[in-house]
């Protein structure tokens, strides 16, 4: 265990207090930890853990550097991804150098990307025998050859990638390695080309690869897994899918929608439990919000954080599919590219037609629950929440965006207003408010939050 819940709460006051509690009720707390009353106590921790982490009977890639009080933590508070009382060390790479063997292409989504096969090499506790190589740009650049000896590590502890070659030990015996001309799915021709890789055309080019076949069996079977994993549908794996498109049961995302319990009994290792199962969960799709739908379309540059921007201001699919790129560009985040990559994707003939039969087939939200893109009141205005407010903070969160709002977790120069809530009494201070203070930047409660939302003009607020 390494922590309690509600620590704070049973009357503790500390992180280290709780952690002793633990150990003195028999239960096996997280270990090795440390109280630190400096800067030296954290190096001399972290340089020790470093050096004994191989010891551990887990594999660790770094420490966690918590602050210890408990009622700072809660002054500190949180953002949308992680609490401010804590930061992850992350200890140095480690390295290996073996040998690139071959390089096989693989298929994406978008393009055709350029894999290692290495001679099998330990690194960070696993064999690693393939590493990534990004793109025919890293390889030039890096300047990596077929029969290299070249150092790998992976990116983040989890994905191997090649850093560089050892060039001053090559024999002669090396050879460059060339984009592929037929593409390895379908044998189609490729086309290399610039372009930005999240498909953007313009500034910040490389090269890149792609399959000149618009029925490439490989790419669609990527699209149909990415649809798959934005619209969270359960028990439709990569492998599930790829023998789904072999069949020819699938020719574009929406072919799931028509897949009947036969189609499924037909497909290899399908059993009727499991067919049933999937069924019901493509049923479900059916009403996943339209964030969700707008990120699984797969328009390059629209991610899942743009899609919710987009669906907050566009209250239906109908309305996202029609919106101008004047209209796009009122959205937070949107710039004159993203716009284009979305008017485009939406004006072309071939996913105008298969966006229609998802149309058809998703249950959308009557206009009543949809967020309502007539009332952008808060549009432009960025928000900071803090505080114990009469409503949850996701609730607050989801009126300022549905008003076309956006919500941060820190106070900046940036920020339009900070929002306490109302159940915090006057002398209430945190870090957000003597930063909003010292900025200028009003403060107000979750009603003003509310009073402005609903007629778009100034609640007024206090001043710093």
């Amino acid at each position: 265990m390494y922590d309690i819940a509600q620590a704070r709460e049973l009357g503790f006051t500390s992180h280290w207090e709780s952690l002793e509690f633990l150990n003195r009720q028999g239960f096996v707390a997280n270990a090795p930890a440390r109280l630190c009353r400096s800067i030296e106590d954290i190096e001399e921790y972290i340089s020790t853990a470093d050096r004994l982490r191989k010891e551990l009977d887990f594999d660790i890639d770094g420490v966690v550097l918590k602050v210890d009080s408990l009622p700072l933590r809660r002054e500190l508070g949180v953002t949308t991804k992680a609490p401010r009382w804590a930061i992850a060390y992350k200890f140095a790479q480690e390295q290996a150098v073996t040998r690139l063997q071959s390089v096989v292409w693989q298929v994406g989504r978008m393009q055709i990307t350029p894999v290692a096969v290495l001679e099998p090499v330990e690194l960070g506790g696993t064999t690693v025998s393939r590493a990534s190589l990004h793109n025919i740009d890293q390889i030039r650049e890096k300047d990596i050859r077929v029969g290299d000896l070249v150092v790998v590590e992976k990116a983040g502890f989890i994905i191997p990638y090649v850093v560089e070659s050892r060039r001053d030990e090559r024999t002669g015996a090396e050879t460059e390695i060339e984009p592929p001309e037929t593409c390895p799915a379908c044998g189609g021709p490729t086309r290399v080309c610039r372009e930005r890789e999240d498909g953007v055309p313009g500034a910040g080019e490389s090269t890149v690869v792609h399959c000149t076949n618009k029925t490439c069996q490989g790419m669609l079977a990527r699209r149909v897994t990415y649809f798959v994993t934005m619209m969270e549908i359960e028990n439709v794996g990569p492998q599930l899918v790829e023998r789904l498109v072999s069949a020819g049961l699938v020719a574009e995302p929406v072919d799931l929608f028509r897949l009947r319990r036969e189609d499924l009994l037909s497909v290899e290792r399908m059993g009727e439990k499991l067919a049933d199962k999937i069924l019901y969960n493509i049923e479900k799709a059916r009403t996943r919000p339209l964030s969700k739908v707008i990120a699984a379309l797969g328009i390059p540059n629209v991610g899942a954080v743009s899609a919710e921007d987009l669906a907050h201001r566009f209250s239906t699919l109908t309305a996202f599919r029609a919106a101008t790129a004047d209209q796009l560009l009122t959205v937070s985040g949107i710039g004159e590219k993203v716009a284009q990559c979305i008017t485009e994707f939406l004006a072309a003939p071939a996913n105008i037609a298969w966006i229609d039969r998802l149309a058809a087939w998703l249950i959308e939200a009557p206009v009543g629950e949809a967020p309502s893109p007539s009332a952008p009141t808060l549009a432009g205005k960025t928000f900071v929440i803090t505080g114990e407010a009469g409503v949850p903070r996701s609730e607050l969160e989801t009126l300022v965006k549905r008003h076309g709002g956006r919500v941060s977790g820190s106070v900046s120069a940036k920020t339009s207003y900070l929002v306490i809530g109302s159940l915090e009494g006057p002398g209430y201070t945190s870090g957000k408010k003597t930063k909003a203070e010292s900025l200028g930047i009003p403060i107000i409660d979750e009603f003003g939050l509310k009073s402005m939302a609903e007629s778009g003009n100034d609640p007024g607020g206090q001043h710093g």
